[in-house]
């Protein structure tokens, strides 16, 4: 059987780039061996793989997370167990390099799957918020210590890359611009069929598990550069004064007290809930039951998260502005897209959507959008490459 191993940096969450990492596996698994190599890995999420996928570290040399991504950046020997794979699939800028390596010396082919250009090596928005945390600091100092000689190799790796993803058109043109290159879109998949519209009686309970009213939700990465804030600094300018805002999500402390804060100062704090992390079928519940979902991210590459709402029949807010969410919103017919970056307008938007009853009325229409982004949707074209790559490299 033909051995595929698909490469990331890290397993420390579960966020969209592992989700996705994880249908790929377990679509490919079945016709393949596959394994699923980081340079560091927390046990705990092990689990989410399936159970005929081997799941490693690149190497072992190091303890802490962040020494063994470096170590797996300056190793390029980091993949040479891996010499007898037929077949690599990277997520990551680092995989990438060490891909290309392996393509050198031993003439395996590799392809890539760009969520988005490296973020510490093509900055966009705020710096000093996309690097939040020790290791986004590390990486963002290398990128401007070090950022025309690791652009140069960047982009030569990725063009020497036998096959080229992207997970949007929007994601496409920024891939055009930078690497010159002409890429293929896979959206990400729904990781369920679970995110569906579901009787009322079967989610009543959330309201008394959260103590909830009739609420706006939200939900995903609670990181500064996704602008969570700007939906407590949008929320005076709504006109209805009793709907509330409920976030979930993991979310760094100090983050928090910043947004906190900002509701403090604007009078709103008692009118938005902090509800943590939450299983997914709380989740599905709360998409089932929230009046619409409102997803300020500025510029983001795709978004699953609004795709997982409106499976559930839950109108979206996001931004006009040509980024993943407008390939995945479709203006007044499973939400609404406000002017970038006029949080009064967002406020309108959301308004607009409350009055219009807009969810009662159209929720089977909203839900039926996104049946593009199930899997029998979006996995056929990825295992279709993956074969042509095959082929022409005669594995």
């Amino acid at each position: 059987m033909n051995k595929i191993t698909l490469l990331y940096d890290f397993l420390l969450e579960e966020g969209g780039l592992e989700r996705v990492m994880i249908t790929q596996t377990k679509h490919l698994s079945k016709d393949h061996h596959v394994t699923a190599s980081f340079a560091t890995i927390n046990a705990r999420l092990r689990t989410l793989f399936p159970e005929n996928v081997t799941l490693t570290e690149h190497d072992g040399t190091f303890n802490n997370n962040t020494l063994k991504i470096i170590h797996s950046f300056l190793n390029i020997n980091s993949l040479k167990k891996y010499k007898d794979t037929r077949l690599f699939i990277s997520h990551s800028f680092i995989c990438t390099r060490l891909a290309n390596w392996m393509k050198k010396k031993y003439k395996i082919p590799y392809a890539v799957f760009l969520h988005h250009p490296p973020n510490f090596l093509y900055f966009k928005g705020d710096i000093k918020e996309w690097g939040y945390d020790t290791g986004r600091k590390v990486a963002m100092a290398t990128g401007i210590t070090f950022g025309p000689l690791l652009r140069a190799i960047d982009r030569r790796v990725v063009r020497e890359a036998d096959k080229v993803f992207v997970n949007s058109y929007y994601t496409k043109r920024r891939i055009e611009k930078i690497y010159g290159i002409d890429a293929t879109v896979i959206y990400p998949t729904l990781p369920h069929k679970n995110f569906s519209i579901k009787k009322e009686k079967d989610t009543d309970y959330i309201f008394n598990k959260y103590n909830l009213k009739k609420y706006i939700f939200c939900t995903g990465r609670l990181i500064p550069d996704k602008k969570y804030e700007w939906l407590v600094k949008a929320l005076p300018f709504i006109q209805d004064k009793e709907i509330e805002l409920v976030i979930s999500g993991r979310i760094n402390k100090d983050y928090e007290y910043f947004i906190r804060n900002i509701a403090i100062k604007n009078g709103t704090m008692h009118r938005i809930k902090f509800l943590g992390f939450v299983p997914d079928e709380d989740l599905i519940a709360l998409f089932n039951r929230a009046e619409l979902f409102a997803y300020p991210s500025p510029e983001e590459d795709f978004g699953m998260v609004p795709v997982e709402a409106m499976a559930c029949g839950c109108p979206v807010v996001a931004w006009g502005d040509n980024a993943g969410p407008s390939e995945t919103v479709i203006h007044s017919v499973n939400g609404y897209l406000a002017h970038p970056y006029d949080l009064q307008d967002f406020a309108t938007k959301i308004q607009q959507t409350l009055d219009e009853d807009f969810k009662t009325k159209h929720k089977k229409e909203i839900s039926k959008t996104v049946e593009k982004f199930k899997e029998e949707n979006q996995i056929p074209t990825l295992l279709k490459e993956i074969e042509s790559i095959k082929n022409k490299n005669i594995l």
